[in-house]
């Protein structure tokens, strides 16, 4: 079935907003009329308080939270890698917090005859144990001679799928439909048969740093 707009897919903003307001700008000269938002727009980079209202008010909208939104309600600890969560979290504005805060863990409907599929992290769609493949801190292991070129990377991805025990069964759990997910950093598609998947990395804090 025919898909029917055009659709911008925006993941993991972490609070960047030059970054986004590029992003944004290209996805309109490029005629967007719909945008995914694929979580984790808030924490790591400051203009937070400027990023949520930029997102909120896109036409044709669909978002989801990732799992630093869920960083903001965390209790005071002594983990220095949390601090970054804590000081977003004492200078959120309330109605940003509260835009956030509604945003549901994962969608699915259907755009004329395609169905479609989000959330935040490939784990949703296929388990902890494919989705770790893609772990990003495995990257300097797997590819000890950079850079690499996207095509290179993007063959990876299909070779470790589908040499994987499991990957064929998940699948076939799946509903045929395209898969949208971010986390990562990392951008990538795959199409197995009637699944598209797609990561459209990182808007703000990109780590597919590979390609030449």
């Amino acid at each position: 079935g025919g898909i029917l707009m055009k659709y911008a897919i925006i993941a993991d903003v972490h609070g960047n907003m030059p970054a986004l307001k590029l992003v944004l700008e290209d996805a309109q000269k490029h005629g967007a009329e719909s945008y995914l938002l694929a979580g984790d727009y808030s924490i790591r980079a400051p203009w937070f308080n400027e990023v949520i209202p930029a997102l909120c008010n896109l036409p044709n909208a669909r978002a989801i939270c990732g799992n630093e939104e869920k960083y903001l309600h965390m209790p005071k600890g002594e983990d220095a890698q949390f601090a970054i969560c804590y000081w977003a979290a004492s200078r959120m504005r309330p109605e940003n917090l509260a835009w956030l805060d509604n945003l549901p863990e994962r969608m699915d409907w259907t755009e004329g005859e395609t169905p479609f599929h989000m959330a935040h992290s490939l784990s949703a769609f296929l388990g902890n144990e494919l989705s770790n493949l893609f772990r990003t801190t495995l990257f300097t292991l797997r590819y000890p001679d950079p850079p690499i070129t996207s095509d290179r990377f993007l063959a990876d991805h299909y070779k470790l799928l589908e040499n994987h025990p499991h990957f064929a069964q998940k699948l076939a759990e799946l509903p045929e439909g395209v898969y949208i997910y971010g986390h990562n950093h990392a951008q990538a598609h795959m199409r197995f048969g009637n699944h598209l998947f797609i990561n459209p990395g990182s808007c703000g804090q990109p780590l597919d740093c590979m390609q030449f």
